[in-house]
């Protein structure tokens, strides 16, 4: 029978003939038999139950094996994944009591083998490692990265010791490495998140050279790079954020003209690491796409939630892909787990791709299994249907009744996110703001005690994004909610870490600081100005025309449209950089919008005023001409509410007045009636926002049967007089404890030529006009 598995002899009858007659004999083999037997049919591939379980049987009742064939039979009953615990079992007790003996190719076996077959035995497991750190200079490099691979897999006892010897000896021998070894012993590293930078380092370097063919005898060993073994190397690395660009362009490289071969897992493996460490290569996630998208129904679960997250994060909406997804994971929802659940939601709300038929499917499934979700899971659940206008209560009440009773387990951007989903959906009762408010407390508390400085790594990730979010979440549940104690505790923690973040950026400064005089330039030219000037903060004049960038404050649909199709637009963050070298806008104004707009100078100020913003304190009074004469009150309190939705039409965003939409307060405080130069009845008009949706003022007047002069998107018509939307932020006020600031900014020199051109309609109007 030895002899047929070396030669690999197949012929069928022959072998089962030699079988039949090993069967009838069993009981005449010793230890070093029945190792053979067992070899002889895992080399061959050929799983003959009643024998193996007679190989099983006899292995049983012989005490005294060898090591080796006890290395042998666990190898081979692991190779053809056949179970037999009683078998596994005895060669445990047997190896516990001999394991001195083992040399390091049977240790290396023994480990693959348990870990193949998922047999995990404390005592077995560190018995096993302890051999392996005495005999770590013996091991072959192969079968150092088998071992290390072994135990990364089973999880098992304390790998510490063991990972500490692998990593010496393996920096030592790593010339000897072929490449599914650097991608075992990189996969086992990163499966138990152990960073051992030089060893990652020098794995990562002798990667790339053998991944773009640069070493002697790269091309051969470039084919051992298996689809696997190049995907697991992009995860490992990824997995412990080792984004440095050379070894992913080199993985990139060499993957990309494979792709069309690669199986599900490889695929999905390959987006999510690039999505993980946020590199964006966009060659090779279009390249990705082709051959996921006809193999999307032999994805599984965790395939599908993990190519869905990537393509998510990377904000890449590959349409057909997206759809294809969806509906495969609507067929198969039953069998998601609560995270996978939570992940496909996120990432059809990040790409704002709404399939109705599968988030009915999640959320139904999301209401009978809400105890199995994670707090995070929970957030990202409410959040997603949040942000996709998709209300449906039972799922929300859940998510309700989940916070209630599992705030405690809430980060505090957990919390926040979650607050702020179910204010979307109404559902702001005092049971949901106590618990909320009173975890708040607590945590801000911790986050006062905590003296790690926080740096703006990404310019969509604030820093203080947590502390900022359970204000904004509570503030939405209900104005009220955030009391003196938790407004104040949010005050200490952003200013201390402010005052962190400016010492850091003190020391690094390199940019020019040129400042400004407060006052319009004397060149009479359209361009910004400084209005006031502080120490944290100043205002600024922002023409019609300036892009205010995405990220700063607010919705950023409209950004991202305003930049793809104006690429050269005057950037307003760009020139206030300029000036001061260094700072952030905290807020932002349409593209067409002239007006007033804060600019932090300091991290203090940035996160003191940004505080008072979601905090809802801040006066933010806008002036513009609609259509019609306005006649107040013609809504209660003149409060315009009508929850407002971001939609796409036509390739725009744009706000749609929806019950399902986000809560929107728009207050109208004065209105002049006048005439246009062609007898047009208009209506000017002061407005406050106590919220900050995209386009509101545009879209709640013209909810109303108003909308602004000049504004076609939403109904308006352009004038000859009036080229532009006509709306002006007049006016901003905060008090931010560290500084005041409040200004009112002149109307721009269009807008008052086109006011000029207007006949009040009686002296109370006119009053208004020069006002």
């Amino acid at each position: 029978m030895w002899a047929c598995a070396k030669l690999r002899v197949t012929e069928s009858t022959f072998l089962r003939a030699l079988f039949f007659a090993s069967l009838r004999s069993i009981a005449e083999f010793d230890s070093r038999g029945l190792a053979t037997i067992a070899w002889s049919l895992a080399t061959l591939a050929f799983s003959d139950d009643p024998l193996l379980d007679a190989v099983a049987s006899q292995a049983q009742a012989i005490k005294d094996s060898s090591p080796r064939d006890l290395a042998s039979l666990a190898w081979s009953f692991a190779t053809l994944r056949y179970q037999h615990s009683p078998l596994m079992q005895v060669i445990a007790l047997q190896v516990e009591a001999t394991i001195s003996k083992f040399n390091s190719q049977d240790i290396s076996n023994l480990s693959w083998s348990f870990a193949q077959l998922g047999y995990r035995n404390g005592p077995l497991l560190e018995a096993v490692a302890a051999a392996a750190v005495a005999k770590a200079w013996e091991f072959e490099s192969r079968h150092l990265s088998t071992t290390a691979w072994a135990f990364a897999a089973l999880e098992g006892g304390n790998c510490e010791p063991l990972f500490d010897a692998v990593a010496l000896v393996s920096m030592a021998k790593l010339s000897e490495f072929v490449c599914q070894s650097l991608a075992n012993t990189a996969w086992a590293f990163a499966k138990i998140r152990v960073q051992h930078w030089p060893l990652l380092d020098a794995i990562a370097a002798r990667s790339r050279l053998l991944l773009l063919g640069e070493e002697k005898g790269a091309r051969s060993r470039t084919l051992a790079f298996t689809a696997q073994g190049i995907a697991n190397t992009a995860w490992s690395f990824a997995v412990l954020s080792f984004d440095q660009d050379p070894l992913f362009e080199a993985v990139a490289a060499a993957a990309l003209p494979r792709l069309p071969t690669y199986g599900p897992k490889e695929l999905a493996a390959m987006a999510w690491s690039y999505a993980k460490i946020s590199y964006s290569h966009e060659q090779l996630f279009a390249a990705v796409a082709v051959p996921a998208l006809k193999l999307l129904p032999e994805f599984g679960a965790q395939e599908l939630t993990n190519i869905a997250w990537a393509y998510a994060t990377m904000k890449i909406a590959q349409g057909p892909l997206l759809a294809t997804i969806a509906t495969c994971a609507q067929q198969s929802a039953g069998s998601y787990s609560a995270q996978e659940q939570a992940n496909l939601a996120w990432a059809c709300a990040t790409l704002r791709f709404h399939h109705t038929p599968l988030l009915e499917c999640i959320a139904h499934e999301a209401v009978q299994t809400m105890p199995e979700f994670s707090s995070q899971g929970i957030t990202n659940l409410a959040w997603s249907f949040a942000t996709l206008g998709v209300h449906d209560v039972p799922l929300f009440s859940a998510v309700s009744q989940s916070a209630v009773q599992r705030a405690q387990e809430f980060s505090l951007h957990g919390l926040g996110n979650t607050a702020w989903a179910l204010s979307c959906c109404q559902i702001t009762d005092d049971p949901l703001c106590a618990s909320v408010a009173s975890v708040a407390k607590v945590l801000l508390q911790e986050a006062l005690e905590d003296s790690r400085v926080r740096v703006w790594e990404r310019k969509d990730q604030h820093p203080s994004a947590d502390v900022l979010g359970v204000v904004h979440g509570l503030t939405a549940i209900a104005p009220g909610a955030v009391s003196d104690e938790i407004f104040q505790l949010a005050v200490a923690v952003l200013t201390k870490r402010g005052k962190a973040q400016d010492a850091l950026a003190s020391s690094t400064a390199t940019g020019p600081q040129l400042g400004l005089s407060v006052g319009p330039p004397s060149s009479g030219q359209d361009t910004p100005y400084v209005l006031l000037d502080g120490e944290h903060v100043c205002v600024l004049y922002k023409p019609p025309g300036w892009l205010v960038p995405a990220g700063a404050g607010g919705e950023n649909e409209e950004n991202a449209d305003w930049e793809m199709q104006s690429p050269s637009a005057e950037n307003l963050e760009t020139w206030a950089l300029k000036h001061f070298g260094r700072g952030h806008l905290v807020h932002r104004l349409d593209r067409g919008t002239s007006g007033a707009v804060l600019w932090a100078k300091t991290h203090v100020g940035y996160n003191l005023a940004h505080l008072q913003f979601v905090a809802r304190r801040t006066l933010k009074d806008y002036v513009c001409l609609c259509h019609g004469w306005l006649a107040l009150p013609c809504v209660s309190s003149n409060m315009i509410q009508t929850p407002l939705a971001v939609v796409e039409e036509r390739g725009q965003w744009r706000a749609m007045p929806t019950p399902t939409g986000r809560p929107a307060l728009t207050e109208l405080r004065r209105v002049a009636h006048v005439t246009g130069p062609g007898g047009e009845q208009l209506s000017y008009v002061e407005v406050r926002l106590h919220t900050g949706r995209m386009h509101q003022i545009r879209a709640h007047l013209a909810s109303l049967g108003h909308p602004l002069v000049g504004d076609e998107a939403y109904g308006g018509q352009v004038m000859e007089w009036c080229k532009r939307t006509f709306l002006h932020a007049s006016h901003l006020a905060m008090d931010m404890g560290v500084e005041q600031a409040e200004v009112y900014c002149p109307l721009a020199d269009d807008l008052e030529s086109s006011l000029l051109r207007l006949i009040p309609a009686s002296d109370v109007c006119r009053d208004f006009l020069c006002s």
